[in-house]
């Protein structure tokens, strides 16, 4: 299996990725227009990129902005926690 198999190369990824620039853009824009600041740029800029991945192997965004946050959480502490080999 290749990653041309995967999409990579073809013109629905560049779709995606660009679909996830714009809502990205939107987030930025809301938050100024709000006057709010940007508190965690690199979740988001992750979260961008485990929703082009997720909708490359499963077909759809993922959208539920309750549990990412949460899967963040447990992914990164088991990371930290495994022993390196």
């Amino acid at each position: 299996m290749s990653l041309r198999d995967l999409g990579v190369g073809k013109s629905s990824i560049d779709e995606m990725i660009q679909t996830e620039a714009n809502i990205f853009a939107e987030y930025l824009d809301g938050c100024a227009t709000r006057g709010e600041h940007v508190s965690d740029m690199r979740f988001k800029s992750q979260q961008i990129t485990a929703n082009v991945i997720h909708h490359i192997i499963f077909g759809e965004r993922w959208v539920d902005r309750e549990v990412l946050p949460h899967l963040y959480d447990v992914f990164t502490a088991t990371c930290y926690r495994a022993p390196l080999w």
